[in-house]
């Protein structure tokens, strides 16, 4: 009985192709909720806009980043002994649950 070709590395490749396409995706979304949440509503926190334009994200294998290197971006999320928290990027996060679920297919 002739043996059919053999194309798992094909289809892994594509299946790994597709899941950072949708890793893209979903961090992207992600982002922009936190930039919507630092612009506008109840954990608005501008100023300078210093914060807002540097939210950003990164995808890996396996993994997205989504986040800031503005040195207070901390103490505007968790808040300080005279400031409440502001959580812009837990809030994205959880708002965009669904929408991840989506881009995921689950």
């Amino acid at each position: 009985m002739p043996r059919g070709k053999w194309y798992g590395v094909k289809v892994i490749g594509n299946i790994r192709g597709d899941t950072q396409k949708k890793l893209e995706l979903a961090a992207t979304y992600v982002e922009g909720q936190a930039i919507l949440n630092i612009s506008q509503g109840p954990t608005m926190a501008v100023d300078s806009g210093r914060l807002k334009n540097s939210i950003t994200h990164e995808t890996h294998k396996d993994f997205a980043r989504i986040g800031t290197n503005v040195e207070y971006s901390t103490f505007v999320e968790l808040g300080t002994v005279k400031m409440g928290p502001r959580p812009f990027l837990r809030l994205a996060l959880i708002n965009s649950l669904g929408a991840i679920k989506k881009i995921f297919g689950s």
